[in-house]
């Protein structure tokens, strides 16, 4: 039942942004993949639905979007980072202290979640094989051919939210709104902002580095 009303509120909240980016809105071409990622058919929009406890986060965009939401709490699995994330992302973690951990964790997993969903990737894949540099604002996505630029923030609420879409020709920006008990729209202000993009797919930097080799044999 609870599962059932999350899709519905989910549902909602998702039209309810159609309507204020679109001047018409078909509530039928809203439909579930077979993947479970919602789309929009009709018009040049992507959607993404993420949830978390009672929160519920949609995100549109003019590209391919995944988003995701998570409220902070305690959980083994924060100490058990090597199992769920690369060497280089637990080795991370296990420099900062607990407080700073907590915080980087949900970093890492609302990243590689949003990414999962962007990408059309199972979440297992995101985290054990994207990466994410989080001091260097990089990421590498080995199992994608596209570049990807990616943000994590959290609200003043205390929340964590994620955002990935394939790379486009401007920098990545986010306007987030928070839906009233009212149906009205207030602008949520994120804090603790950080953008990260993904190096040039694998085939490129291969051709890049087969180019170089072959100048080197021939100097």
């Amino acid at each position: 039942m609870r599962r059932r009303q999350f899709w519905l509120a989910g549902r909602d909240l998702l039209l309810a942004l159609l309507a204020v980016q679109l001047p018409h809105v078909d509530a039928a071409a809203l439909r579930t993949d077979a993947r479970g990622a919602v789309r929009y058919d009709g018009d040049d929009v992507h959607v993404s639905l993420s949830h978390s406890g009672d929160l519920l986060a949609a995100a549109l965009a003019t590209c391919t979007v995944g988003v995701d939401i998570e409220w902070p709490r305690p959980r083994a699995c924060i100490q058990q980072a090597r199992r769920l994330f690369t060497g280089t992302e637990s080795r991370y973690l296990q420099t900062l202290q607990p407080a700073d951990r907590e915080t980087e964790f949900y970093a890492l997993w609302t990243l590689k979640e949003a990414l999962a969903k962007a990408a059309g990737i199972s979440m297992w894949d995101a985290l054990r094989d994207t990466e994410f540099d989080l001091p260097a604002g990089r990421c590498r996505v080995p199992l994608s051919p596209h570049t990807w630029s990616c943000l994590h923030a959290r609200s003043v609420h205390g929340w964590h939210l994620a955002i990935a879409t394939q790379d486009a020709a401007h920098p990545l920006q986010v306007e987030c709104w928070r839906r009233t008990a009212a149906d009205g729209w207030l602008a949520e202000r994120l804090h603790e902002q950080m953008t990260l993009r993904s190096a040039a797919p694998l085939r490129d930097t291969l051709f890049i580095d087969k180019r170089a080799n072959a100048d080197n044999r021939h100097a």
